[in-house]
């Protein structure tokens, strides 16, 4: 146990921005859900927070504690996490353009940012 908190400590920033980027993607992910302000400010904010949570995990992969198991685990599961995540922004319209009258991008939206919340 204590050569993976050494292993931990030796990349701390890496683990610190990993951390605090994963946390604030949790606490904003029910505000975009549940479109608690119609401002936009909480999408606007939960992409970049998945972006750095991604590139963060990747890179604290490299030095896999857990083997080629936990490597192929992080890069599978980041990896459609990411493909998500880009799926839901690419669907994302902003705030000033109107939604089509059947809300079907709307749909198409909210299902895309579901998956990329549920992984």
């Amino acid at each position: 146990m204590a050569a993976l908190d050494t292993a931990f400590a030796s990349h701390a920033a890496l683990t610190f921005a990993h951390i605090i980027s994963a946390t604030a993607f949790v606490l904003v992910a029910p505000l975009v859900i549940f479109r608690a302000a119609k401002s936009g400010l909480w999408e606007r904010l939960l992409f970049p927070l998945g972006a750095v949570v991604g590139v963060t995990a990747y890179a604290m992969s490299i030095p896999a504690f857990g083997g080629w198991v936990e490597r192929s685990a992080v890069l599978f599961f980041n990896s459609v996490f990411l493909f998500s995540m880009a799926r839901a922004y690419g669907t994302h319209e902003p705030a000033s353009l109107s939604r089509k009258c059947d809300g079907s991008l709307e749909r198409l939206e909210f299902s895309w940012v579901s998956r990329r919340l549920a992984r």
